[in-house]
């Protein structure tokens, strides 16, 4: 925090909007009149559905299909963080330099729901070295959406004050903040109904009962078709968003 403060206590800033205050029917408006917004949005709730999905459901799948532990977390934590860290400055050079953001956004959605999808042929015989490439792959493709998102949050930000002429930046995180805090609350939700409609049987203490055959099938596709066919829709959902430097703003608004 102290060196995010001091890196930019120095940044330009924007004089307060003549329109300083207005109600929520007004923000709400905002919101849903800016395409870009709403289609990137949509994408990023897809996003964090599958994710969450996948993280709700791990360890259920680690102990009744895989047959393993709780180490999968530290082939998920090593995997994920090293695959993330290491192509974050390669993910930075694609995007601004060949891909762009809308295109980087949705190479990276797609190949997460094709590493998600890989589960379904996981199995008592998946070894050591199967779990940390899948882990590192989607270290790789979670650091692309995120920042390819990253990057266009603050050019809806600049379409929005050009096409009000309010600056709102503090509306537009919050609104994300939100979806992002809900979105990933529902994932583990859906997982756990699933469970419960296919007959789920919780343990007790260090004992892990027999589960039914629509369990485990359940708990497979938690991991793998689930998540595979939201990060599809996610894809699809960031394909409408149409912004980008070149974009003309009459063009956005429909004039």
């Amino acid at each position: 925090m102290l060196i995010a403060f001091l890196a930019t206590k120095h940044t330009r800033t924007l004089p307060p909007s003549p329109q300083a205050r207005y109600g929520l029917r007004h923000q709400w408006r905002f919101l849903l009149t800016n395409r870009p917004f709403c289609f990137y949005v949509l994408a990023k709730i897809f996003m964090f559905l599958s994710q969450s999905c996948v993280q709700g459901s791990l360890l259920f799948f680690a102990f009744y299909v895989l047959g393993s532990d709780e180490g999968i977390l530290q082939a998920f934590g090593i995997g994920y963080t090293v695959g993330s860290v290491l192509t974050l400055p390669l993910w930075n050079l694609f995007i601004s330099r060949f891909l762009g953001k809308r295109r980087a956004f949705m190479i990276s959605a797609l190949g997460l729901g094709v590493v998600f999808l890989s589960w379904m042929l996981a199995g008592p015989e998946e070894t050591l070295a199967g779990l940390y490439i899948r882990f590192f792959l989607l270290g790789i493709f979670s650091a692309g959406s995120q920042v390819s998102a990253s990057a266009m949050l603050p050019d809806i930000m600049e379409y929005d004050r050009e096409r009000t002429g309010v600056n709102q930046e503090g509306l537009y995180a919050a609104a994300f903040s939100v979806v992002e805090k809900v979105a990933n609350t529902i994932g583990p939700v859906f997982v756990g109904g699933l469970l419960g409609l296919t007959g789920f049987i919780a343990s007790k203490g260090d004992v892990r009962p027999e589960q039914p055959a629509a369990a485990l099938v359940a708990i497979q596709l938690a991991v793998s078709v689930v998540p595979f066919l939201l990060t599809i829709i996610a894809a699809w959902c960031i394909s409408k968003y149409d912004l980008t430097p070149a974009t003309d703003s009459s063009k956005q608004t429909g004039e």
